[in-house]
């Protein structure tokens, strides 16, 4: 049996760099319908840290487990089950999503074995570089379901919409301008940054631009709102300023979508995952669900192949920015200086970790 490099967490530390450690473990056998993926790059994400967090306070409390690290990856099919599917061969590159909340196998690894049936897998385009392959699943995906799943932007049929996207210049906000502005077409697009971001965030698509450090948010939606409302307000940055004022901001059947929820602390799960501890998410839901008031949702990505479509259609037309923070080397130091500057809440754009040469 061939043996693969992983990073693990441990439950040892209370630091998500200093409980992080790679080790060389038998390669996971490869069954009829799975792939085995050589990684060629691996992108970290905010979540890494909060689910370290979670996973520490919880399963790890069982015992000293191990956690694999990272959902996003780039490489090369170098083995395939005899009932795998006839869309992938041995050679071909790919991308995609891979989440598993337990156990040792993550995508920060030389290798993965997965099953495309329960992992998002694409083939990658031959004039997108590995890294940036790496760094769309994760965002693009979560982007494109709390517009289109949630907010029910359609194409055609959404050139007349207006869409907010609050966080606009962070790691799923930047597509989710780009999803709106060059995949539907929206009409009004609105953005929300700082100033340093601005001219980043009309770049991507944004007609307007809400410097939230010179203005609540809410006055700036308030003065950009179309006379109808806003068809999809998509919240990446959490908190509660804007929940009593849905009514009056969103259009009709327009949806607050927010994939972080009540919560305003970076270090701790957002997402679905928070209605279990946030009854009024939860009656929110409800009460938009039955028209009792604006519809509100709060979620987490939908994992299907289909929705990285879109992104492979913008990137073949020449419409598609993939922001790249800084890469770091598939080392021990190197892993801990990426978590460290994913940390800071600073990175304009993905951290890639490079795990083998392009």
């Amino acid at each position: 049996m061939s043996t693969a490099q992983a990073y693990t967490w441990t439950t040892h530390n209370d630091s998500v760099p200093a409980s992080i450690h790679i080790s060389t473990h038998e390669r996971k056998a490869c069954s009829p319908t799975e792939l085995v993926v050589e990684i060629h790059a691996a992108a970290l994400n905010p979540v890494d840290i909060q689910f370290f967090s979670f996973w520490k306070s919880t399963w790890g409390l069982l015992g000293s487990g191990e956690k694999g690290v990272g959902e996003d990856f780039s490489g090369v099919i170098i083995e395939k089950g005899s009932q795998a599917s006839f869309d992938y061969q041995i050679g071909m590159p790919v991308f995609g999503f891979h989440m598993k909340p337990f156990g040792p196998h993550g995508t920060l690894a030389t290798h993965l074995t997965l099953d495309p049936a329960t992992s998002v897998v694409v083939p990658k385009p031959e004039g997108l570089s590995h890294q940036m392959a790496a760094a769309l699943p994760l965002v693009f995906l979560t982007s494109f379901t709390a517009l289109v799943e949630y907010g029910r932007l359609t194409r055609p049929g959404s050139e007349n919409s207006a869409v907010a996207v609050l966080g606009a210049s962070g790691g799923t906000g930047v597509f989710g301008l780009q999803i709106a502005k060059q995949y539907f077409r929206v009409g009004v697009l609105v953005g929300t940054c700082s100033q340093k971001n601005e001219s980043f965030t009309r770049h991507l698509g944004a007609d307007e631009v809400i410097d939230y450090t010179k203005e609540s948010v809410l006055d700036g939606l308030r003065r950009y709102k179309p006379q109808t409302g806003y068809d999809v307000i998509y919240d990446c940055v959490g908190g509660t300023e804007l929940i009593p004022y849905l009514s009056e901001l969103l259009s009709k059947d327009g949806a607050y979508v927010t994939i972080v929820g009540d919560k305003t602390s970076r270090g701790s799960m957002g997402g679905s995952l928070t209605n279990w501890w946030s009854p009024r998410q939860v009656l929110r839901t409800l009460l938009g669900k039955f028209g009792l008031g604006p519809r509100y949702y709060c979620i987490n990505l939908t994992a299907k192949a289909e929705f990285l479509s879109p992104a492979l259609e913008l990137f073949n037309d020449g419409r598609l920015v993939v922001p790249i923070d800084s890469v770091f080397p598939f080392t021990e130091q190197g892993v801990r200086d990426a978590f460290e500057r994913l940390d800071t809440g600073r990175a304009k754009g993905k951290v890639v970790i490079q795990v083998a040469n392009e």
